[in-house]
């Protein structure tokens, strides 16, 4: 495997990931729980969000506490294993090709 082909197979995936993650957003907010919130007796205070922005190393959170907190336990993860998925695609040409 020529590092090429494991460039674009890179490019492929993460642009696929980035449409379903589009698609989420786009499903999520048809799919809202504020026009529902009346037919199961709740009211709108009740309905939360929230949201992680990443930049560079550097989480963002945005929303309440007990939104954010499994968010960004989640988001690290991701981190971690996008680093981890970095430094192994990273040597396997070397491995490969000596």
């Amino acid at each position: 495997m020529s590092i090429t082909f494991i460039a674009l197979i890179m490019f492929i995936i993460s642009f696929i990931l980035i449409f379903i993650g589009m698609l989420i957003i786009m499903i999520s907010s048809l799919i809202s729980r504020k026009p529902r919130a009346k037919e199961y007796g709740e009211s709108e205070r009740d309905i939360e969000s929230g949201a992680v922005i990443i930049i560079g190393p550097f989480p963002f959170a945005i929303g309440s506490r007990r939104i954010i907190k499994p968010l960004l336990i989640l988001s690290i993860i991701f981190f971690i294993i996008i680093v981890i998925l970095f430094f192994v695609l990273l040597y396997i040409p070397k491995l490969v090709i000596p």
